[in-house]
């Protein structure tokens, strides 16, 4: 639980509605069921067992894990 407030003057309209989204869907599940999701997304499957897990595999992932959005 919040103790107080977040400031969250620096994000825009569908970074909050993307945050409240997961926040909805993932409040639900208890922590084995969100390691097991977590563990099918590719940063996390394309990285050996022990070792840290390289950031830019970010850019690899799959629409199931994937909010980026790319701008022309």
């Amino acid at each position: 639980m919040c103790l107080s407030e977040p400031d969250i003057s620096m994000l825009n309209g569908t970074e909050i509605t993307h945050i409240n989204k997961n926040i909805s869907i993932y409040s639900k599940l208890n922590a084995s069921q969100i390691s097991e999701y977590s563990h099918k997304d590719i940063p996390y499957t394309a990285t050996e067992d022990l070792d840290i897990i390289d950031y830019e595999l970010v850019f690899y992932r799959d629409s199931l894990f994937s909010v980026r959005e790319y701008n022309d």
